[in-house]
């Protein structure tokens, strides 16, 4: 279900931005929101993307072969997956790297070797952290981003194609037009394949931020549970300390 919505609201903001070349270049900045911390990090690790297209063809003379255009696809391929991997890992990175405050008492002397939000007694994170830690990560935050990528990546591979196209050199007499259907195969394809991989990935990534929060309360649960446990203790142990009952009013039992 979720896949599905996803990758609805993937084609139509899409639709969207192939649509919004009519506007004039003041109307477009004025309506670019500001970069998500995450986008701006991933920016500075591949400073290409803060361009418009951060891709560069190859010299024509460089782009005469079936096997020039798989090298050169697969460097383009590495590029551009590399930047929404850095997205994602980022985004899941401020979701699991969000803890509470107190790291102490049994569960942190017994559960050393793993990620602190696990822990009840660090789990209680405050509505302040976990509201700000999922905002964040919202789809609503990192699609603009990722889909602004995905265009520029789709359109590139676009042009990338029609260079070797018009470039392809053969040395022998071959079928030059099995290796251009080949060639637009593997565009196609990887652009296909890309659009279900942020799709699906956008789905998963939903249902971790979901299964976060509710993960922190039942941990926080837990973690107030395990206090008044220790505080029923207390009380009984001076309860303890008092009679059993009384017989009358001078003696106890």
């Amino acid at each position: 279900m979720w896949t599905n919505a996803i990758k609805k609201i993937i084609v139509f903001s899409l639709v969207l931005v192939l649509q919004g070349s009519w506007m004039t270049p003041a109307m477009a900045v004025d309506a670019l929101p500001a970069l998500p911390a995450i986008v701006r990090a991933c920016q500075d690790t591949f400073p290409a993307f803060k361009n418009a297209q951060p891709f560069t063809l190859p010299a024509a003379r460089r782009l005469t072969t079936p096997a020039q255009f798989k090298i050169f696809l697969e460097q383009f391929q590495n590029q551009y997956h590399s930047y929404m991997q850095c997205i994602f890992d980022g985004a899941v990175q401020e979701i699991l790297g969000s803890s509470g405050a107190n790291s102490s008492g049994y569960w942190a002397a017994n559960t050393p070797n793993i990620p602190q939000w696990l822990v009840p007694d660090v789990a209680c994170i405050s509505s302040q952290k976990l509201k700000a830690a999922t905002e964040n990560t919202g789809t609503d935050v990192l699609l603009p981003s990722t889909l602004k990528a995905y265009y520029a990546y789709s359109a590139f591979l676009a042009q990338f194609y029609k260079t070797y196209q018009e470039n392809l050199t053969l040395s022998r007499a071959e079928d030059a037009s099995a290796f251009l259907q080949q060639a637009k195969n593997a565009v196609v394809n990887e652009l296909q394949d890309s659009l279900s991989a942020l799709s699906s990935t956008f789905s998963q990534f939903t249902e971790l931020r979901e299964v976060f929060v509710m993960h922190v309360q039942f941990q926080c649960m837990l973690h107030n549970l395990e206090e008044y446990r220790v505080f029923l203790g207390k009380i009984r142990s001076i309860v303890l300390l008092l009679p059993a009952r009384i017989i009358d009013a001078s003696k106890l039992k």
